[in-house]
């Protein structure tokens, strides 16, 4: 009874500072801002950057939230990862967690983050989650914890394991001592846990969902429109990725997306995936499959793979 009781005296000393970048749909920003609201164990402050095009909603958004712990803050900088670092530059809990304006919280994500950190306060945690489509499909991602021993690009990218920013949260201290690379336009949480692991920072992934992430593609998501030759670029010259991550990156990040553009390098970047970063051959040719086929038959080919495939 006493172990339960500091226990839960502790998770209640977990107060959060919860950092949206925000750069357009205001409806979005709503529910990411009434899902945290809505949380089974309260956070101290929101913090919303509005960043690029949004700069000039700012007095928009401040009449829209005012009141109830909420900071809005601008950047004129159109970057989401410079946006996250402002926000925890401006965080004044102990501890901060992310979100992105088209996600939102399930009510219990800062309950189970304020459990976990209460044990482990120098960790970093990432939740699980539920990737939605717009045609209603859903389902939860990772199905699995890392392994002993198994590094982070390695669970991520070889594993085939699904990642988001909207799953982390840490102490404010652990944010700033890393913080977001402005230089990347995607995978910047894997980027960010990978220099993590490399100081010896704790991570944790909890199979309890945290989150939802909106995948629709057709409202045009910033990581939807991303120059994929830049990934390319950045795995060559990441000195912290495995051979296997890195071929299992270049497979899943890089050529399945560039298909069937450079046929025979980005075939052989699929290969390779298989062959050297372990993706099991199922799901290489399966991606394989889904970016030579018509443009109307991925997504139904993307969501009966994840729905059936993976179980």
């Amino acid at each position: 009874m006493r172990e339960q009781a500091s226990e839960y005296r502790q998770m209640n000393t977990c107060d959060f500072s919860i950092v949206i970048p925000w750069h357009r749909g205001l409806d979005q920003l709503r529910r990411s801002v009434l899902s945290v609201r809505r949380q089974t164990h309260a956070a101290s402050e929101i913090i919303i950057v509005c960043n690029g095009p949004a700069l000039g909603q700012m007095d928009v958004v401040r009449r829209e939230f005012q009141g109830g712990k909420i900071k809005v803050i601008g950047l004129p900088e159109a970057n989401a990862n410079a946006a996250r670092n402002a926000g925890i530059r401006a965080a004044t809990a102990r501890y901060c967690a992310f979100l992105d304006c088209d996600d939102e919280y399930l009510p219990a994500m800062l309950a189970q983050a304020a459990v976990h950190l209460a044990q482990f306060p120098h960790g970093i945690v990432s939740t699980a989650g539920l990737r939605k489509r717009a045609s209603g499909a859903c389902w939860r991602f990772p199905r699995r914890s890392m392994r002993a021993q198994e590094d982070v690009a390695s669970f991520f990218m070889a594993g085939g394991n699904f990642l988001l920013t909207s799953s982390l949260a840490m102490q404010a201290a652990t944010a700033l001592d890393l913080l977001f690379d402005p230089d990347i336009d995607k995978f910047q949480d894997l980027d960010f846990l990978m220099r993590a692991e490399k100081r010896g920072y704790r991570i944790d992934i909890l199979l309890q969902p945290g989150f939802i992430y909106h995948d629709e593609e057709n409202e045009g998501r910033l990581s939807h429109d991303i120059d994929f030759s830049r990934h390319a670029a950045w795995v060559s010259r990441n000195r912290l990725l495995t051979p296997q991550a890195r071929a299992a990156f270049l497979a899943r990040a890089v050529a399945q997306h560039e298909l069937p553009g450079n046929l025979c390098l980005n075939l052989l970047r699929m290969w390779q995936g298989y062959r050297i970063g372990g993706i099991p051959l199922p799901q290489s040719l399966a991606m394989t499959a889904r970016h030579l086929l018509p443009h109307r038959l991925k997504g139904p080919l993307l969501e009966f793979f994840l729905t059936h495939l993976r179980r």
